[in-house]
């Protein structure tokens, strides 16, 4: 598969799973683009009342990917952020991911959370950043803990680890040759 972060990243295959990229929509580092800056995606926020203005003006600098349509406008994001998780006594990326409501039919959420993974991935692999030992994500999204209910999601190639407190699936990807932290002492 192609890198995510170039044109011809076309999306998700996995056996058994295939989840192409929705027609007139790309995947972009947001560090890396020169279509849209921190005023787009703060209006997309806006716009689907999502995030509050402090947290929204907070947030934006965790940009780590955009969805664009074929006007550039921003469809989704996936923001990280590095933290220590008290159960896996590890740091791994916490990855949130957003769509605009328009973009929500064409599964844009798997492929931000697949693109960001690989980005990501691919500089704890080469060395370039090894703070975080993989990735995590909580999914509030009552409608994909329905529907998905699967203890491993081939396509995005994370797994359940339990419930936070609020009841949201907790999942996480380990990066090869990510290490386990030692026992307690």
């Amino acid at each position: 598969m192609a890198d995510p972060w170039t044109p011809e990243w076309k999306g998700i295959e996995t056996p058994g799973w295939e989840i192409p990229m929705p027609e007139g929509v790309r995947i972009e580092p947001f560090a890396e683009t020169d279509a849209v800056g921190p005023d787009e995606v703060l209006t997309l926020w806006r716009r689907e009342g999502v995030v509050p203005e402090p947290e929204a003006q907070r947030r934006v600098h965790e940009v780590l990917m955009v969805g664009l349509d074929d006007s550039d406008a921003v469809a989704g994001v996936c923001t990280v952020y590095l933290q220590r998780n008290p159960q896996l006594r590890m740091d791994l990326w916490y990855a949130r991911v957003f769509v605009g409501r328009e973009h929500r039919a064409g599964k844009l959420s798997f492929l931000l959370t697949v693109a960001a993974r690989e980005w990501l991935e691919r500089r704890f692999t080469s060395g370039q950043d090894t703070r975080g030992g993989g990735m995590l994500f909580e999914v509030e999204n009552q409608v994909l803990k329905t529907w998905y209910p699967e203890a491993f999601w081939p396509p995005t190639e994370f797994t359940f680890i339990g419930e936070n407190e609020r009841g949201d699936h907790v999942r996480v990807h380990y990066f090869p040759g990510a290490v386990a932290p030692a026992l307690p002492a």
